[in-house]
């Protein structure tokens, strides 16, 4: 079983991954030192080099650019797909928008990102070590940040009662455990920290 974020950018410049990686580990950092976890964890990629170019960005990616982020030291990955924004997809988000009802604003800005043209699909399997659903978010919440993006999940990977939602707010939810979330989602923070402490 996998979970997904999906993510709309606002802007046209596409970051490189060692710029997602330098915000991610930022964000780590900050996390585990606000949650007293004792980890100290640095994080790189891999390309799929069947299905991608070798650049170090997502400049020229294809319908099916794949890269994979980990920590150093602890066997796990995060998956990220570049995608070309298709019918399929302007009709997902257009569905999101009708089923949600998202504010003025965040409706806007999912029009934008419709009319940039790609997106990134972040992915995190099942039956990895219980720090990659942090790092799941993290990672998200990067290319969030560098792109200006909207955030989606249709698979339970965050509260749907929050979502879609813009980066800065998505960061704020997502790694502060005394966000305004449903019980679930703040029961599932809470032991996320236990279990790293």
């Amino acid at each position: 079983m996998s979970t997904t974020f999906d993510i709309l950018p606002n802007i046209e410049t596409r970051p490189t991954r060692l710029e997602i990686i330098k915000l991610s580990e930022a964000m780590l950092k900050i996390y585990f030192h606000k949650h007293n976890i004792s980890l100290e964890e640095k994080m790189s990629y891999k390309i799929d080099r069947i299905y991608q170019n070798i650049s170090n960005n997502f400049q020229q990616g294809s319908p099916m650019d794949l890269t994979y982020f980990s920590l150093d030291s602890i066997a796990g990955e995060v998956e990220v797909q570049f995608g070309k924004v298709d019918t399929l997809i302007r009709e997902i988000w257009e569905d999101e928008i009708e089923d949600k009802k998202p504010s003025e604003e965040i409706t806007k800005r999912i029009r934008k990102g419709l009319d940039i043209g790609h997106y990134w699909c972040v992915k995190k399997w099942g039956n990895q070590s219980v720090i990659y659903d942090l790092v799941h978010g993290v990672v998200a919440s990067s290319l969030a940040k560098l792109t200006e993006g909207i955030v989606n999940s249709d698979d339970g990977a965050w509260d749907p009662s929050t979502l879609p939602i813009d980066a800065d707010n998505f960061v704020e939810s997502y790694l502060n455990p005394e966000a305004p979330v449903t019980t679930e989602y703040h029961q599932l923070s809470m032991l996320l920290i236990e279990q790293l402490q």
